[in-house]
């Protein structure tokens, strides 16, 4: 049945005033445009994802909608014409970004032209450091100006781009003064692009170690195997919307920890971690009251957690969800637990004193169970595990994060710095794509192949 609309009305967003159902943004509308009985729609993409030059700003600084037909004067009608449209100049905007990141005017090749030539013009320089400037350039394969990332418009270029290049340097068997030298030279451009961009970042190095071990983390096939089990273990109540004495009332025992109600708690937790990159120690104390809602932020209805406890004692206010359906996720831990600590909240504890229950070693023992049961093999199981998946899946999905304008954004927001996310997991993301991209290239040699066909199983 269609929504009742009001007598009055110049403009009718499409999700809230039409209820119409999709997958568009929830501040799309349809108004009534002067002159024609014809409706319009109109959209304003959120900042992240605006492509247009300034992001869409005017001369006074604030940001135009887009506008567009719909070509009837039925509001419902009008309303899946807008849905289209949306979807159609969604697409646009990513094309349109994924030109302007490669921009010569603004590339490395653009503000090495410059830097070089000023080089040449002083006479203070000598013709070795002309020519080594140039090998650190050119050198075949490992110069800068050899890497996809140095086509890019400067200010697209990511702390991913970065570990990557510095990876191959080091699988070339680079010492650590030919990586410094690099080094020093894309500070150097980085340095000439201020005047064409003056809140420029400077580039972020990692500190590559090829002994130090990549942390131990889920993959997206073993995460997704993971929680379908754990839905599964809790009698398939996990994931629904239950009120608190539906969850009361499952099935619960002192005598093991591994029953339906825990279960439903092991769920909350693992979704916590995978919305809000929470640490170990903050499992025991986060409790209901601090989260907040705060209303529909670029179209999406959101909820920031106020962390009372922070680590080493970082100026941090609250953190927040940047996976769409952070808030789903509150309201249905909200709902079964309204009030009170939300992991085990059986479990007695004393405020301030809650790393002496039970709570991390409990979720230890159970992700363990879980584990085992998906057959999946880990050097060590513990719960720092599942942060560190959230963080690694995060990057390797929205890799515009580890960018040089958002990594710092996002580490706070994790709690965490810009280092430990590139030493942790960006430069071991870099790394596989680098060995990915060897195997597509490189060709097997005839006495590599084996005739006949090899079981995986033998």
């Amino acid at each position: 049945m269609a929504k009742q609309l009001p007598e009055k009305w110049q403009s009718l967003n499409v999700a809230t005033d039409l209820g119409l159902r999709g997958d568009y943004p929830r501040n799309l509308a349809v108004y009534k445009v002067k002159g024609t009985e014809k409706l319009g729609c109109r959209w304003l993409p959120s900042e992240q994802e605006d492509t247009r030059p300034n992001k869409g700003k005017n001369n006074s600084g604030k940001r135009k909608y887009l506008f567009g037909r719909t070509g009837t004067d039925d509001p419902f009608q009008a309303g899946k014409a807008a849905i289209n449209w949306c979807i159609g100049e969604k697409k646009k905007l990513v094309v349109a970004g994924a030109a302007t990141k490669f921009d010569s005017s603004h590339s490395l090749h653009h503000y090495f032209e410059i830097f070089y030539r000023r080089l040449c013009d002083n006479p203070k320089k000598k013709h070795r450091a002309k020519t080594d400037t140039l090998n650190k350039w050119n050198g075949k394969e490992w110069g800068i100006g050899e890497q996809s990332f140095s086509h890019k418009s400067i200010e697209d270029i990511s702390a991913l781009d970065i570990a990557e290049y510095f990876l191959l340097l080091d699988q070339r068997g680079q010492g650590q003064k030919a990586k410094e030298a690099q080094k020093t030279l894309l500070n150097h451009l980085n340095k000439e692009a201020l005047d064409d961009f003056p809140y420029l970042q400077p580039f972020r190095f990692p500190v590559i170690e090829q002994s130090k071990n990549q942390v131990e983390h889920f993959t997206k096939e073993e995460w997704e195997k993971i929680v379908k089990k754990v839905i599964q273990l809790s009698g398939a109540q996990a994931n629904k919307s239950i009120t608190q004495k539906q969850y009361l009332n499952l099935e619960w025992t002192d005598r093991s920890i591994f029953n339906k109600r825990n279960w439903v708690d092991f769920y909350d937790c693992l979704m916590l971690m995978w919305f809000f990159y929470l640490r170990s120690m903050d499992m025991p104390t986060i409790q209901c009251k601090w989260f907040k809602e705060v209303g529909v932020v670029e179209g999406m209805p959101t909820v920031h957690l106020y962390m009372e406890q922070t680590k080493q004692d970082r100026d941090k206010l609250y953190t927040e969800h940047y996976r769409p359906k952070g808030f789903d996720c509150f309201k249905r831990i909200k709902k079964r637990k309204p009030k009170g600590y939300l992991g085990f909240p059986h479990y007695l504890r004393k405020e301030g004193e809650e790393d002496k229950s039970q709570v991390v070693e409990t979720l230890n023992k159970m992700l363990k169970r879980v584990v085992d049961l998906c057959h999946i093999k880990k050097r060590k199981v513990v719960w720092t595990v599942v942060r560190h998946t959230c963080f690694r899946l995060t990057l390797e999905e929205f890799p515009e994060l580890g960018g040089q304008e958002l990594i710092g954004d996002f580490a706070d927001n994790g709690l965490t710095s810009p280092a430990m996310l590139v030493e942790s997991y960006l430069n071991f993301i870099g790394l596989g794509k680098t060995a990915a991209k060897a195997r597509a290239k490189l060709k097997p040699n005839t006495w590599e192949m084996v005739k006949g066909r090899i079981s995986l199983d033998e």
